[in-house]
């Protein structure tokens, strides 16, 4: 949530708004999927931040600067393993795995994910190797 409400367009605010009240995270998620063309930055990078302002009966949680940290080496382990040949996968992926990995399953509904379920089982399978193999120790 270090982003400002003016790092969002006019029109996704508009088009928010008019869907208001939402429920939660996943309410948001919702609506901005069925956003028309008019409405061609979807900010779900910034769903913290809308969950914040959209939905002042919810408390969206913060990482700690040790989930961070936590958060940074396993990014870390993953980018050693590009380097070394592994194909890239979704971030958004990588980041919910990685949220999963240090215990922060709370901030998941917070994050946009990817739907399909055979590149999810994928990508799991692919980091799983990736965080368990000789050369990367797990946190």
């Amino acid at each position: 949530m270090s982003q400002s409400a003016s790092t969002i367009p006019k029109a996704t605010w508009d088009y928010l708004q008019k869907g208001a009240p939402y429920k939660g995270p996943a309410n948001i998620v919702r609506r901005l999927k069925k956003a028309p063309k008019s409405v061609p930055k979807k900010c779900y990078d910034s769903l913290p931040l809308l969950v914040n302002l959209l939905c002042p009966h919810i408390k969206v949680p913060v990482l700690s600067e040790f989930d961070k940290m936590q958060a940074l080496i396993l990014f870390k382990k993953l980018d050693d393993a590009y380097c070394r040949g592994e194909p890239f996968i979704s971030y958004l992926f990588a980041l919910e795995y990685i949220l999963t990995a240090i215990g922060r399953h709370d901030v998941v509904p917070y994050i946009n994910k990817i739907s399909c379920r055979k590149r999810r089982a994928h990508y799991h399978l692919r980091l799983n190797k990736v965080f368990s193999s000789s050369r990367c120790k797990s946190v």
